[in-house]
């Protein structure tokens, strides 16, 4: 259930919903239902989802690269 999160899910499935590419980055504060806003609204859409960590951007960059390979198969631009 998402109390106060109609907006948001609203916007989420509209952008979803658009035949193209997009990037949605979604930040705030630790513990208020960011990551599970996303897996309601993703339950049955092809997508990728990274989670980012503290460690180096460089590391960072390399799990976004593996996550992308995993959710969509091998690519050779992500292998540079």
């Amino acid at each position: 259930m998402f109390i106060g999160r109609t907006r948001e899910l609203a916007r989420l499935r509209e952008e979803f919903a658009n035949n193209r590419p997009s990037l949605l980055v979604i930040y705030g504060r630790r513990r208020v239902g960011k990551s599970e806003l996303l897996r309601e609204v993703t339950q049955n859409i092809p997508h990728v989802l990274y989670q980012a960590t503290r460690v180096t951007t460089g590391l960072n960059l390399d799990a976004f690269k593996a996550e992308i390979a995993r959710t969509l198969g091998q690519d050779l631009i992500l292998e540079g």
